[in-house]
């Protein structure tokens, strides 16, 4: 899987536009800024890390959480998701055009994972849950393994939901813990990708994800890592980091500790990545990066070695959860 087929260049580019139009549609009263803890560990001390646009971006100083801070109100990011002219280039453009791609590099492996790791596992799957399932691709791919399975859709968006149930799939509207009551202890597996960078609270959903499932059920989930290479490379500059709409770059020891707190008994990280060094690769190529930010050596490496040892250093990182692309299982 190359960057491109999941987020091409033009359209990634006029999104991102459309994000920074919208700042100061929906961002631009910072009075309703406030200072935040650590929304992974709740630390209230932080190192500053860099500024990107008008967002200040600090790292906590006990579990090492990227987070903004001072963080803008929730009523802000709600208006935001739910009028934005971003939001609704997503949904109705940007999606479509890489729904095809997206569904054949990522919804239907995921799809496949889960079905090995239920057998592996031994679980239960009457009811399999996607919070925040989006155009509904996974819930597609679910439903053509999964056949025994009820599968459920979580979706705030009016227009993602729209789409979800004109193509016949179960869909419930509005946030998630409006849903967390009426699944509570009901769910085997629940499946949350790309959601928590997103959240002005990852404790409170994690504690709503924890509602629904039953005793023994499982929640998957998929985020971005701060202790993840090109993360940790480009900071400010990995074109990924870009408020108000990633605003937590959870760190391993962040996720572990929520996970914890939110009462989950077993929780398993894992980093299984393949983009990481692509993306560095892909910053020094267009100027983003030069020598002195890496070094002579991993410079080199970058961007005249062989792909073997490129796909053996990526293969690294996944090994050892230092790829920016994070998975994180589990248990109640």
């Amino acid at each position: 899987m190359k960057e491109e087929e999941i987020r091409p260049q033009e359209i990634w580019d006029t999104y991102r536009r459309k994000v920074s139009d919208d700042i100061g549609r929906f961002f631009a009263d910072k009075s309703q800024f406030n200072e935040v803890a650590c929304p992974a560990c709740q630390c209230d001390r932080w190192d500053d890390a860099f500024l990107k646009g008008d967002f200040t971006y600090v790292s906590c100083s006990n579990c090492g959480t990227l987070y903004v801070n001072p963080r803008p109100a929730g009523e802000q990011f709600d208006r935001f998701y739910g009028k934005s002219e971003s939001s609704r280039f997503w949904a109705e453009e940007f999606y479509p055009a890489t729904l095809e791609k997206r569904r054949a590099s990522i919804a239907k492996p995921r799809a496949e994972y889960l079905r090995s790791y239920v057998d592996e596992m031994q679980l239960k799957c009457n009811t399999i849950m996607d919070i925040g399932c989006g155009y509904g691709i996974f819930m597609e791919e679910l439903g053509r393994i999964f056949r025994e399975s009820r599968i459920v859709g979580i979706e705030p968006g009016e227009g993602l939901a729209n789409g979800c149930e004109k193509r016949g799939l179960e869909v419930k509207r509005g946030p998630l813990k409006k849903w967390a009551q009426v699944f509570c202890d009901t769910v085997d597996i629940a499946c949350a990708f790309e959601i928590l960078e997103h959240l002005h609270s990852p404790t409170d959903f994690l504690n709503s994800v924890y509602k629904l499932l039953h005793f023994g059920g499982v929640v998957w989930m998929t985020s971005l890592s701060n202790d993840g290479f090109d993360v940790r490379i480009l900071k400010e500059k990995h074109r990924n980091i870009y408020p108000p709409c990633h605003i937590n770059i959870l760190s391993v020891a962040g996720v572990e500790f929520m996970m914890k707190q939110a009462g989950f008994s077993e929780t398993s990280i894992l980093s299984p990545g393949k983009l990481d060094v692509e993306i560095v690769r892909r910053a020094i190529k267009d100027g983003v990066l030069g020598e002195d930010s890496l070094g002579e050596f991993l410079y080199k490496l970058l961007l005249t070695g062989r792909k073997d040892m490129i796909d053996s250093f990526q293969q690294f990182l996944s090994e050892n959860k230092l790829s920016s692309h994070m998975w994180i299982f589990g248990k109640k």
